[in-house]
């Protein structure tokens, strides 16, 4: 019985380190990374996109700050932004919501 499981080990130590052929390995696979959308901001810190509106492609986002909304266009430029106060005489109280364009 012993030697039939060497007989074993040694005929599958044998075939295991065999050089295979026509495993594939020369075979390189043309794969490449492509961004197709995009957008860059030029705003520090993070930005929630809210709204699109396909006639001005402009887009609504807020800011880091708390209560900061920006109009941004579809190239990432600012065009404006507003800010609701929480405290003071101008102050909303609880969030902004549904806010859209």
């Amino acid at each position: 019985m012993n030697r039939f499981i060497i007989v074993l080990l040694a005929l599958n130590a044998h075939f295991s380190c065999t050089e295979k052929s026509g495993s594939g390995l020369g075979k390189t696979a043309g794969f490449r990374l492509e961004i197709i959308d995009s957008l860059q901001i030029d705003y520090l810190g993070n930005v929630w996109f809210l709204d699109y509106e396909s006639e001005s492609q402009s887009y609504l986002a807020w800011g880091n700050r708390d209560k900061e909304v920006l109009v941004l266009d579809e190239n990432g430029l600012i065009k404006s932004t507003f800010d609701f106060p929480s405290d003071g005489p101008d102050a909303l109280i609880g969030w902004i919501n549904p806010i859209g364009l």
